[in-house]
């Protein structure tokens, strides 16, 4: 299904900034979205595959990703099994399945602020975003193409990096806040 898009860059993109919304195109063509729902979660889309992200946690902070009914209902079930966990840690983490696999999340230099989805030390899926806001390029490397995973990292790297923006800036408006008083 990815080796068509192997080394093709790839743009997520919010198409409008009023709807919680954002869509992975190469070119005109949409191929993923991921829509934000009540409580921070997030339902991605890609085909058939969709996936529930939820983060849980204040100090050891996790994000879960469950599945998603395959019917179109958008309803999350926190009840239902869990496919993998994303440990944070630091700007960077794991991603645990079940059955003892791991893969990285992490950044591929130390000055950039672009992140990878790594197993051992190969690089899988790269996310790129093209300034602080708006687009994030992806690239899936052809390690990735025959991996059936390929579609949860894409949806979860985009995740990801929407939340470390939501934090970023919510980091910012809390550090420019003056006290009053005393």
């Amino acid at each position: 299904m990815f080796e068509t898009l192997v080394g093709i860059e790839m743009i997520w993109a919010q198409p409008r900034r009023s709807k919680p919304q954002f869509e992975l195109r190469s070119g005109e063509n949409v191929l993923a979205t991921l829509t934000w729902h009540k409580k921070g979660r997030a339902l991605g889309q890609w085909d058939e595959q969709r996936f529930w992200f939820s983060q849980e946690g204040w100090f050891r902070r996790r994000t879960i990703v469950h599945g998603a009914s395959p019917n179109g209902d958008d309803t999350f079930d926190a009840n239902a099994e869990s496919l993998a966990m994303f440990v944070h840690q630091g700007s960077g983490g794991t991603l645990v399945f079940p059955d003892g696999r791991l893969l990285t999340w992490k950044k591929p230099k130390i000055w950039t602020n672009g992140h990878t989805w790594v197993s051992a030390t190969t690089e899988l899926v790269h996310f790129q975003p093209a300034n602080w806001r708006s687009q994030v390029a992806v690239t899936i490397q052809p390690e990735a193409a025959s991996r059936p995973e390929t579609a949860l990292l894409v949806l979860l790297g985009q995740y990801l990096h929407v939340r470390a923006t939501q934090d970023a800036e919510t980091a910012a408006v809390v550090a420019t806040v003056v006290p009053v008083g005393s």
